[in-house]
């Protein structure tokens, strides 16, 4: 929100805490929504170069995989996919598969 913006909701009665308030959420919601543009690249492309150079994986088999995963990450940019659904999938990745980060 801009100097203008946040004069015109002064002088319609918005708080000052409201209209910092929006100011933080607009900003968070700007840095997470770059932040996840980074992620998934840099998740997609070390992604696709591990599965080629670890398991020989065909172009063809590569590219079919990568779709599958991009599809995945990209449902949380689209909504489709929610913080709790990650924690649920981080949950059976370490239990059911014993695949975990660290």
């Amino acid at each position: 929100m801009n100097r203008a913006e946040r004069r015109r909701q002064e002088r319609s009665g918005v708080s000052e805490a409201a209209i910092r308030e929006k100011d933080r959420k607009e900003a968070y919601d700007a840095g997470y929504n770059a932040g996840m543009e980074s992620v998934i690249e840099i998740t997609f492309y070390m992604t696709a170069y591990t599965l080629s150079y670890k398991t020989g994986y065909s172009k063809a088999r590569l590219r079919e995989l990568m779709g599958y995963i991009y599809n995945n990450i990209d449902s949380f940019r689209t909504g489709q996919l929610e913080p709790q659904d990650f924690d649920t999938i981080v949950e059976e990745m370490k239990g059911k598969y014993g695949i975990k980060l660290t």
